[in-house]
């Protein structure tokens, strides 16, 4: 048995939300990076949890929302939930992909003198431009107990 969820979210996350949170107060969520419509399928933490299927199968599973939404939608609708700006202006893809790994390497070279702790790095340059989701046209029926509109 094995299960494939790509990202998970909940009411009481402690990593998304209140990063989230922390970085729209210093005003560092005002662009889109790329087109703003890669697709992702975030999974609500009870999915996986009480997924049957899960405990039963012999197989491989992706449990997720089936809900798939472009990233910059489910994250703006966090924001302006929350009472702050939605991103507004977009960075293109290639762009952002070769900036992020020059800051990280100007932040590197000045830290014996400058400690900076950068957030437009490659690894969340990477996960908030690009496509994630699975397909699970061979698991119909087999819906989610919990959607995202939970939260």
């Amino acid at each position: 048995m094995a299960t494939c969820c790509h990202g998970i979210f909940s009411p009481r996350d402690p990593q998304l939300v209140p990063i989230l949170i922390k970085m729209a107060g210093k005003g560092k969520v005002k662009f889109v990076i790329g087109n703003g419509e890669n697709l992702v399928d975030l999974t609500f933490v009870e999915n996986p949890s009480t997924s049957p299927e899960m405990w039963l199968s012999e197989k491989a599973l992706h449990i997720i929302n089936h809900e798939v939404t472009p990233f910059w939608t489910f994250l703006s609708h966090i924001l302006t939930g929350l009472n702050y700006k939605a991103p507004k202006y977009h960075i293109p893809y290639w762009v952002a992909c070769y900036l992020a790994p020059l800051l990280s390497l100007l932040v590197m070279a000045i830290s014996p003198v400058i400690q900076l702790q950068p957030t437009f790095i490659p690894m969340p340059v990477a996960l908030a431009s690009t496509f994630h989701y699975y397909s699970c046209e061979s698991q119909k029926g087999h819906g989610p107990p919990a959607t995202g509109h939970h939260g």
